[in-house]
């Protein structure tokens, strides 16, 4: 009986270790999959432009490309570690595709631009477009 017991107090030490581990693996993976770790792998400027961080919204923070002092290339906005908007800039206008997205990922809402001016805008809920 007290040999059983002594194995039942050593499989249970062994779980709770492999919870942990489990666990700490479950944050780790969440942090290299955020959205700042998929930016820093794929945010490009175009030539002659540089890669500027400046403060976004009320806690997020946002990428732009700038050549000078004007937005040119990809711009985005990011918070709580999740991209929340991105889009292009070509000489300082908005130009193509801007996605907004929810918490979760998916898109809520696709703006088309040509040369700063709108010419489509679709708002989706859940993955549908209304």
């Amino acid at each position: 009986m007290i040999k059983s017991k002594k194995n039942l107090k050593n499989k249970m030490s062994s779980i709770r270790l492999l919870l942990v581990l489990i666990l700490f693996v479950l944050i780790m993976a969440g942090h290299l999959f955020s959205g700042e770790n998929r930016l820093n792998e794929s945010f490009q400027c175009p030539d002659g432009c540089v890669q500027k961080k400046m403060s976004w919204g009320k806690n997020g923070y946002s990428y732009a490309c700038l050549k000078g002092d004007t937005k040119h290339g990809r711009w985005i906005a990011i918070e709580g570690g999740k991209i929340l908007i991105e889009g292009k800039y070509y000489n300082g206008l908005k130009e193509g595709k801007w996605y907004w997205y929810h918490n979760d990922g998916s898109i809520y809402r696709l703006v088309v631009y040509e040369k700063g001016v709108e010419i489509k805008n679709e708002v989706f809920k859940g993955n549908k477009q209304e």
